[in-house]
């Protein structure tokens, strides 16, 4: 029968593994989050708006916590929730114990978004769409069920171009800033930055 030894490594051998999976690491990290510097020709603008509309729903829920002061027909039950240890045997192994507490349904009335209202366009002209709430009663502070109110609205701004020397590359789309979206003009030059992993960053008019 053979016996084979054991090969262990020095410490010269140990210090070499880490300093080569170290430089593996940077140079990962470095390949992954370093930005690197894009310029693109705009071919295309255009802008988007956005209504968001939320309407009063009622909702059944259930779970541990207390039900909020506004939920309503609230049940309860007394249900095992868990176990806890009390205790050792004369082996050492825990004695455990089941832990209850009361568990609730209810149903609750809340404002949820429902639906949104877009338009969109390739002018430098940005409007929002027309907008009729389903409203029961003017006093907002009440709402009934079934109705809506506007939560929020927004416009975005997008920029799309092919790189620069690239006349028939993919187009690039970037989401700008109003001040960017308003100055740029097609044909402009667009220089950003992006790394592997993340999304456009210091995007600026070429000067």
């Amino acid at each position: 029968m053979r016996y084979y030894k054991r090969q262990t490594l020095t410490v010269p051998q140990i210090i070499a593994i880490i300093v080569i999976s170290l430089i593996i690491i940077v140079n990962v990290c470095v390949f992954l989050f370093k930005p690197k510097k894009y310029t693109i020709r705009v071919k295309t603008i255009q802008w988007t708006s956005v209504i968001q509309v939320q309407e009063y729903r009622v909702f059944h829920e259930e779970g541990w916590d207390t039900p909020p002061a506004d939920a309503y027909n609230v049940s309860k039950s007394w249900k095992k929730r868990g176990e806890k240890t009390i205790g050792k045997d004369g082996d050492g192994k825990p004695i455990k114990s089941d832990t209850y507490d009361w568990y609730y349904k209810y149903y609750i009335n809340r404002w949820t978004n429902s639906r949104q209202v877009i338009k969109s366009g390739h002018d430098k002209s940005p409007y929002y769409g027309e907008l009729t709430l389903h409203v029961s009663d003017t006093d907002i502070t009440s709402p009934m069920l079934n109705d809506e109110r506007e939560a929020c609205r927004y416009i975005t701004y997008t920029i799309g171009g092919v790189p620069v020397g690239e006349d028939d590359g993919q187009i690039v789309v970037l989401d700008v800033s109003e001040d960017i979206w308003v100055a740029a003009t097609l044909n402009d030059e667009i220089n950003y930055k992006k790394s592997n992993v993340g999304k456009p960053t210091e995007i600026r008019l070429a000067q």
